[in-house]
């Protein structure tokens, strides 16, 4: 394994990426941050399949900003769920489909 170094040189500290990064542990970070996302992505579906939600208040509810609940829509119809756009009269919203059977 290659280990590349980077020298921070105004606070005069030695950044090591490859192994490390910032301080944290590669094995640290990922599994973490994956976790997290899938939990954002379950609560999302959990949320508009109770009722219809525009970006801005999915956003309020996974406490999240509006391009992110935008992209955690985005993802959700990649991994197949069916989600789709409703107007409104004051706007529009997300609803979750029943998937036919």
């Amino acid at each position: 394994m290659s280990y590349h170094l980077m020298i921070d040189i105004h606070h005069r500290r030695k950044i090591y990426l490859g192994n490390r990064i910032c301080g944290r542990t590669r094995t640290d970070m990922p599994y973490e941050r994956s976790r997290t996302i899938e939990a954002r992505f379950q609560t999302a579906l959990s949320l508009i399949e109770k009722k219809r939600l525009n970006a801005g208040q999915l956003a309020m509810e996974l406490g999240v900003s509006r391009p992110t609940a935008h992209r955690i829509i985005t993802a959700l119809k990649r991994r197949g769920f069916h989600i789709r756009s409703v107007h409104e009269g004051d706007g529009w919203s997300y609803e979750l489909m029943k998937s036919p059977e």
